[in-house]
């Protein structure tokens, strides 16, 4: 599982590392799309995406970025 956070800066995502202790909460250098096509490139068969920036927001899933990750997965 990798968690993605929006960067208002960039406009890009990316991944973050250690998500469930905030002390060791760390942004990668991957962007999410990198990171699909790596993984599976590993071999993944589920990828499973979680929008920090979205979380616990109330205002849904981030359906823009997971329609870019499944069509990016879906085109290799």
């Amino acid at each position: 599982m990798f968690v993605t956070e929006d960067d208002a800066e960039t406009g890009k995502y990316h991944v973050n590392q250690y998500t469930g202790d905030e002390s060791r909460t760390r942004v990668t250098q991957w962007e999410t799309l990198d990171w699909v096509q790596e993984v599976q490139k590993r071999g993944a068969g589920e990828i499973v995406l979680n929008m920090m920036n979205q979380d616990g927001v109330r205002n849904g899933y981030d359906l823009e970025q997971l329609k870019k990750c499944v069509k990016f997965a879906t085109s290799r």
